[in-house]
């Protein structure tokens, strides 16, 4: 298997634009419109799509769902296969909206389109990752 530091890299890139953004967005309370696309903090207590889940239920769920994806991460690492990209970009994207959690009691969203829906890069990573995963297990599927 060829080097995936490049890739990695982009990986880690993207977790630190995304904090970036987000300390931009709390802190600056910065607003910039682009015709549909809007850049403004909206602080989401919900989860996916804001639906409303007590924290002491999300939390705990959470954490041990993103534990058992770093355990995957260390098992597919050893085994040097396509997983570990696409689980590096759902763990990083995970773990920087678990964070907006613990320390803001909220998760920081930034990206505002049309004026109702509220995402940010680690978002955008999570997806990143799915697909990436259903991708090498088609793959997987395909060859045997």
């Amino acid at each position: 298997m060829r080097s995936q530091w490049p890739i990695w890299t982009i990986v880690a890139a993207f977790f630190v634009v995304d904090l970036g953004l987000k300390w931009l967005a709390f802190n600056q309370k910065t607003v910039l419109s682009f015709g549909p696309l809007k850049f403004e903090l909206f602080l989401n207590t919900g989860i996916v799509f804001s639906l409303p889940v007590p924290k002491w239920i999300y939390l705990p769920i959470a954490t041990a769902v993103l534990i058992t994806f770093i355990y995957a991460l260390l098992i597919n690492i050893r085994r040097q296969n396509e997983n570990v990209t696409g689980l590096l970009f759902l763990i990083l994207g995970a773990a920087s909206n678990l964070r907006d959690n613990l320390i803001h009691g909220a998760t920081i969203d930034y990206l505002i389109f049309f004026g109702c829906s509220a995402v940010n890069l680690a978002d955008l990573m999570i997806v990143i990752g799915v697909i990436l995963l259903i991708r090498a297990r088609g793959k997987k599927k395909l060859i045997g």
